[in-house]
């Protein structure tokens, strides 16, 4: 069983901060954004900066304005960010599957 555990890959997550109150269009790219990782069976998680939860995750990723994405293990270790804009889905994916 301690083997197994050694051999599995860490699995990575996305996190995707925002606001609510996001305008049409910016909320437009980040759902088509979310669609495009899940697509590719990726797991991310959509938080809302003006809710409690996600501002306190915000704050343990030192996220201070929106929107912003964090690419962490499963378990929430850090990996990278981007703070005030939305990635290329390219460059996400390659920290996902390294």
């Amino acid at each position: 069983m301690i083997i197994c555990d050694i051999l599995r890959p860490t699995l990575m997550k996305v996190l995707i901060f925002s606001k609510d109150n996001s305008s049409y269009f910016e909320e437009r790219a980040l759902d088509d954004f979310e669609s495009n990782l899940k697509s590719d069976h990726f797991e991310v998680e959509k938080l809302d900066t003006e809710n409690v939860d996600g501002n306190l995750r915000a704050l343990l990723y030192d996220i201070m304005t929106t929107p912003s994405v964090v690419v962490t293990t499963s378990d929430g270790q850090y990996i990278r960010a981007w703070s005030g804009e939305l990635p290329p889905l390219a460059e996400i994916k390659y920290y996902l599957t390294v």
